[in-house]
């Protein structure tokens, strides 16, 4: 499968990541779909920027970030017994 800038479909190392035609991003309940009904979609640069440097500060911290087609996504989930929370899923969409 071709990789959003011919990157490795899983990717471990911060430094490898490359954001370059990033141009929309979304931020929602790991385990849903993307829809939009339970996370929130945005083509703001502003917002797309802050998307990019949370999945660095992630896969920097032990996360693995899943190289698409046209996106670059981390899931951080919850692994609290306690908590009702799923988790969120970070992605960052290309053209």
């Amino acid at each position: 499968m071709k990789t959003v800038n011919n990157l490795p479909a899983t990717i471990t190392d911060a430094a490898l990541l490359d954001f370059t035609g990033a141009k929309r991003s979304y931020s929602g309940k790991a385990g849903r779909c993307c829809c939009g009904c339970a996370g929130n979609y945005s083509e703001n640069k502003a917002a797309v920027t802050r998307q990019i440097n949370k999945i660095k500060k992630l896969v920097a911290a032990g996360y693995k970030a899943e190289v698409g087609c046209n996106n670059i996504a981390v899931e951080v989930l919850d692994e609290g017994y306690i908590s009702n929370n799923p988790g969120r899923l970070y992605i960052v969409y290309f053209e």
